[in-house]
This record gives C-alpha cells, structure tokens and sequence, in this order.
C-alpha cells in the first residue's frame, strides 16, 4: 500500500481537490487513507513549488495552481511508477482439496518470478452447536477444531512446499499462515482489503460445463467482490510463465487504471499482449480484424496487439482466439455489467463454456 498526502491551506480550493482525489481512491486501491498535512511549518519542510500539492510516497505527483478533474487526477495517478499491480504479498486460500494444493504450487511459482511473499490462509466455518441457544462456537485457539485447522495448515504448507527439490535447496519463499473463522467468500474478501495483500490466486474445479460449477461460488464472489486482482487456476494445470495474455475489453471504454495495472504486472514475465475486443455479431460466426488503438500506440516497453472479434456468441470467439493463438493467461475487468459479468455470473440458462484450461485473471474497476 502506498500513502498518499494532501499538502496546502484549507481553503475552497483545496477542499474541492480533496474531494475529487477522494473519489479517485475510491477506484485505485492501492493507497492508504488520504493524509492532510496542513500545519504551515510542516508545508514548507516539504519545499513545494506550490499548494495545495499532492504526494505519493512523499513524491509530489501535483502541484499546479489549477483544480485537477478527478479524471486528470486518475490519469497522473495511473502513469506514475508506483500504479501497478505489486505482487510482493499474494494470498492463497486453501480448503486442502487437490485444487487448493495445485494453486498453492502455481502461487510459489509465480512468487519466485514476481519476488513475492506468499500469505496461505483457511476459513473454518462457524460451527453451529444445536444445544446452544447462542447457536455459534466463538473462535478461540482453545477449541479442538481451531487447533485442528491450525495443524492442517501447517501439514498443508509443509508437505507442498517447494522448497525443496529432490534434496536440493531451490527457494527461499516467505510463506505465512493464518486460520479465520467465517464464510469463505466473505472473509477471503475481507483479507483482500488488508495493508501488504496485493494478489489472490484461487484453484478452479474443471475443464468443463458451467463456469459457475467450474469455478465455485466462493471463487465467483472473491472475484466479484475482492479488493485486489484474484487468479483463477484450474485444476492440474502447472504453472508456466505467460508468454501471450489476453485482454478481453471494450476498447471504447479502456479503463486507464486496469491498463496501467495490467501493463506492469504482463512487463514482469515479458509477456505479449492480446487487447481483445469482442462484438456481438448475429450473422457472423467468428472473425477477427486488427484494430488501431492509438492510446496503446506510444506506450514505452508494452508489446501487444489490438484485434476486434465479431461472433454470435461472446463464449465461443473468446475461445476461439484464444486456442488460435495459444494465450496462455486470459484478464477480464469486473465493472458493473462488464465482460467478467456476462461470462460468469449471468442467469445460468445459457451454459458458460469458456477455455478454462488456463488461468483467468480478474481485474477489478469500479464505474
């Protein structure tokens, strides 16, 4: 998490900055609560050129003398260095199933590219005791079951690590745990929101039939509802770093937030970029054009392509380009009715089957 400062007088103008930098934190959740430094003595220890200022990191990212937008506001935010998705801590629940183990394998993988500490937590349901009119066993580290999950996390940990490879030391992973009493989704959600985790990565079910199946219920609330990106991995698939990611949007309404996030986090494996638009087409079963996208164009070190796919059906021209042209890691941004919506959590009278033999990664971008 970085910390962010607001640096002036309090006067009109600063109060209308401060109110739409404080509708830009509500979409990029990689800060820490706003900052007011408005003690005189301390203003002028940070040496502006003028106030009110705004500091990131105790870096000034503004401090002109007119009333930023909160879209130029977002936009300053989003070019600079530090707006990227950091994965330094990534959060791996487990329920000690075979999919929980295989993304606990893929995450310390993925962990010794991106340099990252890994956070491995399970959720205990409350246990509800019939004889007790309070109806719930409060979470205390006295009780057997609690103890029990606290040994099962342990083994679990202990005996998928991959510290060691036929003897030989191969990585030294920061690996924490910690057992929380609650319902799943809630409380991995809750987790998400915490100061230092930056990526959740999940284990999906199957390869087959509705993706609400495939992928659990506990997986389609944490993907709707976390605070960080979350990575969906199928089951008994090994992890390979991405060499092409797609990048299912609406070029029309490209989230500068979600771009610059997916941007840094594709740069740390080298990755090429597929942005891929698709448009519902009723009498076109599937084509794909090349699209000249000139924001994308003067981007220093972003290797990707822009392709439009015309299709019936938004399921099967997203699988279509995606077995065509071996993307290895699917991103989808969750907004209201976005794509991520009509993919996985639309009524189920229409089966949902997309390519979930490789990852999906799950955006997060709030309209």
């Amino acid at each position: 998490m970085h910390k962010i400062k607001l640096v002036g007088v309090p006067n009109s103008r600063y109060q209308q900055i401060k109110s739409n930098l404080n509708i830009v934190l509500q979409r990029v959740r990689w800060f820490e609560a706003l900052e007011e430094v408005n003690d005189v003595d301390a203003i002028l220890n940070y040496q502006l050129n003028a106030i009110p200022s705004i500091l990131v990191d105790d870096v000034v990212i503004f401090d002109s003398g007119n009333i930023p937008s909160v879209e130029e506001l977002l936009f300053l935010i989003t070019h600079s260095s530090f707006s990227k998705i950091e994965t330094t801590t990534i959060l791996v629940p487990t329920d000690f199933s075979d999919n929980a183990r295989n993304a606990f394998l893929y995450a310390q993988q993925m962990a010794e590219v991106t340099k990252s500490k890994i956070k491995v937590v399970h959720v205990a349901s409350p246990v509800i005791d019939m004889t007790d009119f309070s109806g719930l066993y409060a979470a205390t580290k006295n009780t057997d079951w609690y103890k029990k999950a606290l040994l099962q996390i342990t083994d679990f940990v202990e005996e998928n690590s991959l510290i060691k490879v036929n003897g030989v030391v191969k990585t030294a992973l920061d690996v924490k745990t910690e057992v929380v009493v609650g319902y799943p989704g809630e409380e991995i959600t809750r987790l998400s929101g915490q100061q230092g985790i930056d990526f959740i990565v999940m284990g999906t079910t199957g390869k087959s039939g509705l993706l609400r199946k495939l992928i659990g219920s506990v997986s389609i609330y944490v993907a709707r509802n976390a605070w960080v990106p979350v990575l969906l991995v199928p089951n008994r698939i090994n992890y390979k770093t991405p060499v092409n990611v797609g990048f299912a949007t609406d070029h029309r309404r490209i989230s500068e937030v979600v771009l610059k996030q997916l941007i840094e986090w594709t740069r740390q494996f080298n990755a090429f970029t597929h942005l891929i638009n698709i448009q519902l087409d009723k009498v076109t079963a599937y084509k794909v054009r090349n699209a000249q996208i000139r924001k994308f164009k003067d981007i220093p070190n972003f290797a990707c392509k822009s392709v439009i796919i015309e299709s019936d059906s938004i399921e099967y021209g997203l699988n279509k380009y995606v077995e065509s042209n071996e993307i290895d890691l699917l991103a989808i941004v969750t907004s209201h009715r976005s794509l991520i919506e009509e993919l996985l959590f639309k009524s189920t009278t229409k089966e949902m089957i997309i390519n979930t033999e490789i990852p999906l990664l799950i955006m997060h971008y709030e309209d």
